[in-house]
């Protein structure tokens, strides 16, 4: 039997041609399920300025419907804390935090990534981020 020469590959009978080089998948084809289920710590603060309010969410759900509270945090503690409702389609959330300004609730509205959310709150010239930690 007389291998055959092919390039700078021999390729003998009943062997088959494997390529030298070896390709790894792309990360980018692969995507976790986002999940907002966790604890999240950020700010709301109103756009250009730097003074912010802290605050804290902690989250359970699955799919689009999410319940859980919320807390502004103070330098000895709470400050104000309350209960959360939060949605979420693809990456756009909304949040709902319950009594947040007296009795009155607040919405944030923007995206989230599997680690951060950006956006804003509602009817306001506020804008809020957050990281899950």
């Amino acid at each position: 039997m007389n291998p055959v020469q092919a390039g700078v590959q021999t390729i003998q009978p009943g062997l088959t041609a494997v390529s030298p080089t070896v390709q790894s998948p792309s990360l980018a084809r692969f995507t976790a399920p986002l999940f907002l289920n966790g604890f999240w710590q950020g700010n709301i603060h109103a756009a250009g300025d730097d003074a912010l309010s802290y605050l804290t969410l902690k989250m359970t759900g699955k799919d689009s419907t999410y319940q859980g509270t919320w807390q502004l945090e103070g330098q000895d503690g709470p400050l104000q804390k309350g209960s959360l409702s939060a949605t979420k389609q693809g990456n756009t959330i909304t949040l709902k935090l319950e009594k947040f300004s007296g009795n009155k609730a607040i919405v944030l509205s923007g995206t989230t990534g599997a680690t951060s959310m950006t956006g804003k709150v509602v009817d306001t010239n506020l804008v809020f981020s957050f990281v899950k930690s």
